[in-house]
């Protein structure tokens, strides 16, 4: 099921920023997965799932992905944040 509003994860980590999204559709854990990854190669992780079918790509960004990384990728040190999106393959 689709959240109704943006469900943010983070995982600290000695790294920069690794910003995981899915796509329009829900890929289930395969996110969280792919975080706990990036998390154990020592990065930061943001795992942020949001409300993909109500909203445009556009309002997702705005409202949901660039709030999250605004409130979460604040620590010194950290230079780069680089994202990550999960497509489901048909």
């Amino acid at each position: 099921m689709f959240p109704q509003k943006a469900e943010v994860t983070v995982t600290p980590g000695k790294g920069d920023y690794a910003v995981v999204l899915h796509g329009l559709e829900w890929i289930g854990n395969k996110t969280a997965k792919t975080a706990e990854f990036l998390a154990g190669e020592g990065y930061a992780t943001v795992l942020i799932r949001y409300p993909s079918r109500d909203l445009t790509p556009d309002e997702v960004i705005r409202n949901h992905v660039l709030p999250a990384i605004k409130e979460n990728c604040t620590a010194p040190g950290k230079r780069s944040i680089s994202s990550v999106t999960l497509w489901a393959a048909s």
